[in-house]
């Protein structure tokens, strides 16, 4: 059971928080509550909990100084804040702390247990990788060793190859390899192959070639090269050493043999062990693909909705509403706000606020859009004005943003409305396109495996080949995917 604190200064939100929500569903359970930062934190340093779910605005010791004590002790913790819209201030620090999610007062049932669905979630992943160190860090050691003995004859070994077949990234094999073995993979893997020459050359009768076959190495001149700076001799050098062998006394030949015998089981058991074990890391292999597609489609989703609701308390401002309705106003404020907002979010490159009658504000001053007079004319206004439950992302497109160089974005799009409901405006935020592949990297996909994203509308979102959003040819070819 993954263990929760609440805190809230105001009881009957505390209370309704404690009972009206079923964390049993959940796999977690509520062992404190506390009324203010100061006795939570004193609560929280007796009994630490797995999920901190913390009002922002209290008396004695607010929630951002609760969270960041708590982080100072237990990093792991994750924290959920509960927020106003004028909290604005305290929500833009909240995220720069790196808070999971926060709830704008006032939320429902449901939007709690979304939240808690989408922590228990990330909560399960580390659990799972925690567990998967553990094994690796006590168990691989030995069954690497057994994965590259059993490929030493085999000259297209990779790293590449060797993390497919144990269903591991590359960089991670490689770091695990240095740690496990001592060595980077190609000095571990030369190590080894000469250790099984000389032992070849010392107690067989054969060739060079044939050794050097057998140990990886197609081009007996480079094997022969390798060799000798490796052991200081050359085969043929080493080999002369079998002829004083004879007069060794035979205690000394026996345990030679021994150790040859011992070393090829070794082998055999290593080629055994994989082969039969194949079948298993390619199933663990696809369900930790399936498992990882599904937590990247959370994240993601998880993430659109943070920023919907940072871009609807950016709506609400006064400042902007003020904009929106009065020609006349000042835009600096404005632009603050926006700019303020960007710097919580290092995956933000820009946002900008249209108003219904054509006039744009931006982060960036070289931003340009298409306006008018009356934007519910534009087609892109009035479908920003639909999507109101979930902001759609755009396809991807090139953005002039600075002097030097042009950068790939997506975009959300939110509505801005007077007290009424009608409609001001509306901004529009822009992703960073590589932040999006960011999300994507850690997928294990295979050698011919790709992953990319497509919005409510069938349109591409994000591709490894920036070439579909500019090439009929391209797009033609990914129509079976988009229908």
């Amino acid at each position: 059971m993954y263990a929760i604190m609440i805190v809230e200064d105001e009881e009957l939100i505390r209370q309704g928080l404690t009972s009206l929500v079923d964390y049993e569903q959940f796999g977690m359970t509520v062992i404190n509550q506390a009324k203010n930062g100061r006795e939570a934190w004193e609560k929280f340093q007796e009994q630490p909990a797995d999920i901190l779910l913390t009002d922002i605005n209290m008396p004695q010791m607010n929630g951002l100084d609760l969270a960041h004590l708590v982080k100072e002790q237990s990093p792991s913790c994750h924290i959920i804040f509960l927020t106003g819209y004028d909290d604005f201030e305290f929500a833009r620090k909240a995220i720069k702390l790196g808070a999971d999610d926060y709830l704008l007062k006032p939320f429902s049932k449901d939007d709690i247990e979304e939240m808690l669905a989408k922590v228990k979630g990330k909560l399960d992943q580390e659990r799972k990788k925690a567990q998967v160190e553990d094994l690796v860090s006590h168990g691989y050691s030995t069954d690497l060793e057994e994965a590259i003995h059993a490929r030493l004859a085999d000259s297209q070994l990779t790293l590449k190859d060797l993390a497919y077949q144990l269903g591991f990234s590359p960089s991670y094999l490689s770091v695990l390899i240095k740690k496990k073995l001592g060595l980077p993979f190609q000095d571990y893997l030369i190590q080894e192959r000469m250790k099984k020459a000389q032992l070849l050359l010392l107690t067989t009768d054969l060739k060079i070639y044939e050794i050097a076959d057998q140990v990886g190495f197609e081009d007996m001149n480079y094997f022969s090269q390798r060799f000798k700076q490796v052991v200081g001799v050359t085969p043929r050098q080493y080999k002369k050493r079998r002829a004083r062998m004879k007069r060794y006394p035979l205690l000394i030949q026996l345990v030679l043999y021994f150790f040859l015998f011992i070393l090829l089981l070794f082998g055999l058991i290593g080629s055994l062990y994989y082969q039969t074990s194949s079948g298993t890391i390619r199933q663990l292999t696809e369900r930790t693909t399936r498992n990882s597609i599904d937590q990247s489609s959370q994240f993601i989703t998880s993430y659109l909705k943070k920023l919907k609701q940072t871009t609807t308390v950016l709506s609400k401002e006064q400042a902007v509403r003020q904009f929106a309705q009065d020609k006349s106003a000042n835009q600096e404020t404005v632009q603050h706000l926006m700019r303020t907002m960007i710097e919580t979010d290092p995956d933000l490159v820009s946002a900008v606020l249209v108003t219904k009658d054509g006039r744009l504000v931006a982060t960036d001053s070289k931003i340009s859009m298409q306006t008018s007079s009356d934007m519910m004319n534009e087609s892109w206004y009035q479908e920003a004005i639909k999507e109101r439950a979930m902001p759609v992302l755009t396809p991807a497109r090139k953005e002039s943003l600075t002097s030097e160089k042009e950068k790939w974005v997506v975009s959300i799009t939110q509505e801005v409305v007077d007290q009424t409901g009608q409609n001001l405006g509306v901004v529009r935020l822009d992703i960073g396109y590589d932040s999006l592949q960011a999300y994507l990297d850690h997928l294990q996909l295979g050698k011919q495996g790709f992953s990319f994203i497509i919005n409510q509308k069938h349109e591409f979102v994000y591709h490894p080949k920036k070439a579909v959003y500019s090439s009929s040819q391209e797009m033609q070819a990914m129509q079976p995917i988009l229908l």
